[in-house]
C-alpha cells in the first residue's frame, strides 16, 4: 500500500485528543519502566562506569 502525503489540518479538538493520547502512551511507558526497575533493580552511574572501565582495562592487556 502506498501512502500519499496530504496537507491535513486537524481541528483543535482532534489535536487535543492526539496530544492526550501521546501523554497517555508516555505515562504508560514511564510506568512500565518503573515496574521493570522495581522487578529487576537499577544501576548507579558509578557502578556502570566501574564495570565499563574494568572491561576496557581487561581488553587493553
Amino acid at each position: 500500500m502506498a501512502w500519499v502525503a496530504t496537507n491535513v489540518h486537524l481541528t483543535a479538538e482532534l489535536e487535543l485528543q492526539e496530544a492526550e493520547e501521546r501523554r497517555r502512551q508516555f505515562r504508560g511507558m514511564v510506568a512500565a519502566a518503573e515496574a521493570e526497575a522495581d522487578r529487576e533493580g537499577t544501576f548507579t552511574i558509578d557502578s556502570v562506569r566501574a564495570e565499563v572501565n574494568g572491561i576496557i582495562g581487561a581488553n587493553e592487556q
